[in-house]
């Protein structure tokens, strides 16, 4: 029996393979897959990337396609013939330079195409190429309903191509964790912590957050806050916290790769963004039993029951954002109580299993639809 009778290639293509919420989606998916009924074979377009390491340590074929530009007519040879020398019946791909990859490529007749939405773009352009390419796909994952609504109302995506899959997490990687962000900020034990985690760019609006530590260190001078990550706006925001005389109470503790150590030794966690598709890192901090403070924006609200695992607020309002820490940071009981009801969510309503299930479930059923086409 040869491979393709006894199993089905699923090839998983994504733009990028650093660390960060759909890399790690994609790396969950690909080593979670029933190895009886898929064989998963994963293409990256640019860079390589820890995530890569992962992938391969789980003995998961990688192909770098080294694309040059978005113009690389040689990175698109290179994607058909893997497809080709793997027959692979799947490509499913993963962040905006991948999904127009997958649509992009010609011939290829027999084989199934499926997008992986996981933010609601900004941007008229690449709105308006996802609008033109989503004829070339078969199905379209979303990871909220967010999402889903702005794939139908913005891309014209019709209903009967989407499907709604939420983030997955195993809430049981976020037990018997290390936390020593305290000791290694050498704080005193009276200190309160407010951790948030993204990359500094405009979309995860940390100028907001700092504002409102502004505020609440002025009158809650025991609060400290540390924000994990790197990007762009890193000097931006390192000028803002010395404007604002904020030294030694922001710290910007650039990338790491402890993110559950770090949550874990937390009072409160804050995520500022301006848009999200169902961010990764609010499912973190819910497993680890956190109160979470997110903006009333796209997945994050799907994530947080307001005034039951935490607080949404505003985007860009760091007066609400403000009051809002202070007010949980005065009501440590009530915000405990919150976190471990977080934990209970992410537990019960988003776990791996039920989102590879998922995918493996659309899989199943795109393959008979192109089977009876």
């Amino acid at each position: 029996m040869t491979r393709r009778q006894a199993t089905t290639p699923v090839l998983l293509l994504i733009t990028e393979l650093d660390i960060g919420g759909a890399e790690k989606t994609l790396y969950e998916l690909a080593t979670r897959l029933p190895r009886k009924e898929f064989s998963p074979v994963v293409a990256c377009l640019k860079g390589r990337g820890e995530v890569g390491g992962w992938l391969e340590e789980k003995e998961i074929p990688v192909h770098y396609l080294e694309m040059k530009s978005r113009y690389d007519i040689a990175a698109l040879r290179s994607l058909r013939k893997l497809i080709s020398s793997h027959e692979i019946r799947i490509l499913h791909s993963f962040l905006f330079h991948a999904c127009v990859a997958t649509a992009m490529l010609r011939g290829c007749a027999d084989l199934v195409r499926i997008w992986s939405l996981r933010v609601i773009q900004q941007g008229w352009w690449r709105r308006q190429i996802l609008r033109r390419l989503q004829r070339r796909v078969g199905a379209v994952t979303c990871v909220s309903e967010g999402v889903r609504s702005f794939a139908s109302n913005t891309l014209a995506i019709p209903d009967d191509k989407l499907v709604v899959i939420p983030n997955g997490i195993d809430a049981s990687e976020f037990k018997n964790l290390r936390p020593g962000l305290r000791e290694e900020l050498d704080l005193p034990g009276d200190a309160l912590l407010v951790v948030s985690v993204g990359r500094l760019d405009e979309q995860k609006g940390m100028h907001y957050l700092i504002r409102a530590a502004a505020s609440v260190s002025n009158r809650r001078p025991e609060t400290v806050f540390a924000i994990a990550g790197d990007g762009p706006l890193r000097a931006s925001l390192e000028n803002e916290i010395k404007q604002l005389g904020l030294e030694g109470r922001v710290h910007l503790l650039g990338w790491r790769d402890d993110i559950p150590d770090i949550l874990a030794t937390v009072d409160l966690f804050v995520l500022p963004s301006l848009w999200e598709g169902m961010p990764n890192v609010i499912l973190e901090a819910m497993a680890c039993g956190k109160p979470v403070i997110a903006t009333d924006i796209g997945g994050s609200r799907e994530l947080v029951v307001n005034n039951e695992t935490g607080r949404l607020v505003p985007p860009k309002d760091a007066a609400s954002l403000a009051v809002t820490i202070e007010q949980l940071l005065a009501h440590l009981d009530l915000a405990c109580t919150m976190g471990k009801r977080g934990a209970e969510r992410a537990s019960q309503v988003f776990g791996l299993d039920a989102m590879v299930e998922r995918n493996v479930e659309l899989y199943r059923a795109a393959l008979c639809n192109s089977a009876m086409s």
